[in-house]
Parts: structure tokens; C-alpha cells; sequence
């Protein structure tokens, strides 16, 4: 058996004595219906898109107003997409996951399309 060299084995790390975590608060927004929701991403107007995993809707929180809006439909199924990337034109590609096809969401339009074999 082959084992890299380590200048470090058998150190182990002791707690930091008082450490209590974190500091900050965690509120509660709005609800998002029935969850369903993989990741999110960062508009540019400072809005959050979550990308449908099994949600049959695109999620859309805004923090400004403290409000969730269900946006276009993101088809039925489950596990359809597992990230999302912001383009530089504003529209957020959702990555297929067991969605046959690549999801465009256009904020500027509150439409979503799929790309890619039907």
C-alpha cells in the first residue's frame, strides 16, 4: 500500500477554547411554496433566481421587497436542473441534470425556455 509522506501525521487539532460559532443571525423570509429548489443566483439588480430542481416553477426572491415570486413554469419531473449561471446579458442558464435539455431564464422577460433536445 502506498502512502504519501506527511509531515503532519498524527497531529490532531484541538477545539479553540470558547469558540461559540459563528457570529450573525439567520431570519426567515417568505415561504417558497413547496421547495423544490437546488441553488440560487445572484441577478445583477440584486434579485436571487432559484433554479428549479424538482420545483415545477423558477423561484424569484427579492430582497428589497422581502418577496417570493413563482416565475415561469420549469416543467414537471424531478431533479431537472442542479445549478445556474448568470450570463453577462442578465439571462441565467440553468445546467441540465436529468432535464434533457439546457434552461434559459430571461429576467427582463419573466419567460423560461429550453435549449437542446426535446
Amino acid at each position: 500500500m502506498f502512502r504519501y509522506p506527511s509531515k503532519y501525521e498524527g497531529l490532531t487539532m484541538a477545539p479553540t477554547p470558547n469558540y461559540i460559532g459563528l457570529l450573525g443571525t439567520l431570519t426567515v423570509g417568505p415561504s417558497s411554496g413547496s421547495g423544490g429548489y437546488g441553488v440560487g443566483v445572484l441577478l445583477p439588480d440584486g434579485r436571487v433566481v432559484f433554479v428549479p430542481y424538482s420545483a415545477a416553477s423558477v423561484g424569484v426572491y427579492d430582497p428589497a421587497t422581502n418577496k417570493f415570486t413563482m416565475g415561469p413554469s420549469a416543467g414537471s419531473g424531478t431533479n431537472k436542473y442542479m445549478g445556474g449561471v448568470l450570463l453577462p446579458d442578465g439571462r441565467v442558464v440553468f445546467v441540465p441534470d436529468n432535464a434533457v435539455s439546457v434552461g434559459v431564464y430571461d429576467p427582463a422577460e419573466p419567460t423560461s425556455s429550453r435549449r437542446g433536445r426535446e
